[in-house]
């Protein structure tokens, strides 16, 4: 596989290392499709999306999609996402408008991939969800709040 880059030039993805983090990442990746920081550690879905991203480049596309569609399940009713989680397990209940709403970037990087407009589609319900919990911490002044912090 070729990246395209600016301009004319482009680059194998190979001689750049994708394909062994991409193995390294779906080595790492849980049979639910979880992806922990590393074996053992906790999951946060910030860096799980950025770990579908790179399954996704690297061509490991299954994997990428197991690993959204473990992030579409633990979605909250809300649709927000503890900030961490250790094999499924909230870990720190904390719920953060910017890793919630960040899988949107990584499903339409999946798209932009696969073409694959049946699995944007399916995700869709998860994506609009996640955005509305973002929304729902903006201000009249249209910022929006980071997070919601669990009680005390």
């Amino acid at each position: 596989m070729d990246i395209k880059l600016s301009g004319s030039s482009q680059v194998s993805v190979s001689s750049i290392g994708v394909v062994q983090a991409a193995s390294f990442i779906a080595e790492t990746q849980r049979p639910d499709g979880e992806i922990p920081w590393c074996e053992g550690q906790k999951t946060d879905p910030w860096d799980h999306v950025e770990s579908a991203m790179g399954l996704s480049v690297g061509g490991y596309l299954g994997e990428a999609k197991r690993a959204f569609e473990w992030l579409a399940g633990m979605q909250l009713d809300d649709g927000s996402w503890y900030t961490a989680y250790r094999q499924g397990v909230a870990e720190d209940k904390t719920r953060d408008a910017n890793l919630s709403s960040y899988i949107a970037v990584g499903v339409l990087h999946n798209y932009l991939i696969t073409k694959d407009a049946v699995f944007l589609k399916e995700m869709w319900p998860t994506l609009s969800k996640a955005i509305e919990f973002a929304l729902s911490l903006q201000t009249p002044n249209g910022e929006i709040y980071w997070a919601i912090s669990p009680a005390a």
